[in-house]
């Protein structure tokens, strides 16, 4: 799941990445977390 933000694998548990993965399924890894 992590690999999907690419520029934010360092954090992959931080609200860091770009608008569109949180439109996507922001909410549902924002929950996952």
């Amino acid at each position: 799941m992590p690999k999907l933000m690419g520029h934010n694998e360092g954090n992959p548990k931080r609200k860091t990445h770009c608008p569109e993965s949180s439109r996507t399924k922001g909410s549902k890894f924002t929950q996952e977390e």
